[in-house]
């Protein structure tokens, strides 16, 4: 029997939201990647955040030439960041979805993107502009300002820079309008990876936007398609890893990491970055976790702090090492370290964390706000026109269920659920 839309009277995917927060999950939405507290995502944001940061040391002592062959080195950290955003924001899709109405999953989610990332970004333009910082870029060992004009300023406040021209105010600030823009496409394909029924057809999806992306592409990086092929391996990730059971050691974890680091080092071009970023994705679904201990505690407390950490860092590097010049180098070095560690640290309990609660509420007051504007509550899930007791078998959302009918209702058997989420 096919419960088709007609059947129904309600959207599929809103049938498929109900059966999500009930517990009732299609056998094609188990998901073990999206685990709380994944010390491997820990892992994998914490590498990527140390690579930018490396990668700006070594390019201030070296006076603008990167040594050891790692001139590639902060790129490929940002490319991991795409990569480890999508698989937790998709995680995150999916934790929203299992409690809320599937047309104000893409109001809810925008709001706490935003909450997310637009205070510390605002606050960092905001001191850059007002004290004049020159952190615009890192020439010949030397940090150069760039346009403060009021509209450079505004492009920067609401990261649209890439779009209307402006510079970046600070040099890391670069990357951050590519992920918002993200952001408006990652709901959609959350609701396509949930209808397609095999991990080779999402596989697919990456392939084709990547041939588009290799098409086009005219040499240099400017704009959403050339990091597309990025942020949609972590999509992969997330397809592949539904109901799939990690099967590999911890220690292959690093091992990939460090062979797509190699790789992508040796051969630091677009085409091969796409490479290198769906080996790390689709390996996700197939590590197993990092024990507790210290070394997860390490990761876990890297990735808590790594926005500070990647928003702060270019300012702390001119100011223990350009600015303070004169000093000598252990007072220099002591600087660094404090400010690159402490200030993050205070940023993420004073700005980060509140703000992030706050967006929460806000957010959860704008799903109900939506779902009662557009009528989302009422029905039930999976009342049919017809009466009786039968076997169905179903699909719902592009999903099979399996069920009976039993006055005029679907009783759908409870598959299983996913994991809780990863924590943002």
């Amino acid at each position: 029997m096919n419960l088709s839309q007609e059947n129904l009277g309600r959207r599929p995917a809103d049938v498929t939201l109900d059966l999500m927060r009930s517990g009732f999950v299609a056998r094609e939405v188990v998901v073990s990647a999206d685990r709380a507290d994944s010390a491997n995502l820990d892992l994998l944001r914490s590498f990527a955040v140390l690579c930018v940061l490396v990668f700006h040391l070594l390019l201030f002592f070296g006076r603008g030439r990167v040594p050891l062959g790692m001139g590639a080195i902060g790129h490929w950290g940002v490319l991991v960041f795409f990569v480890h955003t999508s698989i937790v924001l998709m995680a995150s899709l999916e934790r929203q979805a299992r409690r809320g109405d599937g047309r104000a999953l893409f109001v809810e989610f925008l709001v706490r993107r935003a909450f997310r990332i637009l205070p510390l970004s605002c606050l960092v333009v905001l001191v850059i502009a007002a004290l004049r910082l020159p952190v615009g870029h890192l020439r010949a060992g030397h940090f150069v300002a760039v346009s403060f004009a009021p509209l450079d300023v505004l492009q920067n406040l609401v990261l649209v820079q890439n779009v209307g021209g402006a510079e970046s105010l600070e040099a890391p600030l670069w990357s951050l309008p590519y992920e918002v823009q993200m952001y408006l496409v990652l709901p959609a394909l959350f609701w396509l990876v949930l209808r397609l029924r095999r991990p080779y057809q999402v596989l697919g999806l990456w392939a084709v936007v990547t041939l588009a992306a290799a098409w086009r592409h005219h040499g240099s990086e400017v704009d959403l398609l050339d990091y597309a092929p990025c942020f949609l391996a972590g999509v992969v990730a997330y397809g592949v890893a539904r109901g799939r059971r990690p099967d590999l050691g911890f220690g292959f974890w690093p091992i990939i990491i460090a062979a797509a680091t190699i790789f992508y080092l040796a051969r630091p071009n677009p085409i091969d970055g796409w490479l290198c970023c769906l080996l790390v994705g689709t390996s996700v679904a197939r590590i197993r976790e990092l024990p507790a201990g210290r070394w997860s505690q390490l990761w876990k407390l890297i990735a808590r702090y790594s926005y500070g950490i990647y928003l702060t860092h270019f300012i702390f590097i001119w100011f223990a090492f350009e600015w303070l010049a004169g000093s000598p180098l252990a007072v220099q070095l002591a600087v660094f370290v404090a400010t690159v560690v402490g200030v993050p640290v205070v940023l993420y309990h004073l700005v980060e964390e509140p703000i992030l609660r706050r967006g929460g509420r806000v957010a959860s007051r704008a799903r109900a706000v939506w779902s009662r504007r557009v009528g989302a509550q009422g029905q039930r899930p999976g009342v049919i026109s017809s009466g009786g007791q039968v076997q169905a078998v179903g699909r719902v959302a592009g999903v099979e269920l399996t069920g009976r009918v039993d006055e005029a209702r679907v009783h759908v058997e409870p598959i299983g659920t996913g994991g809780h989420g990863a924590v943002l």
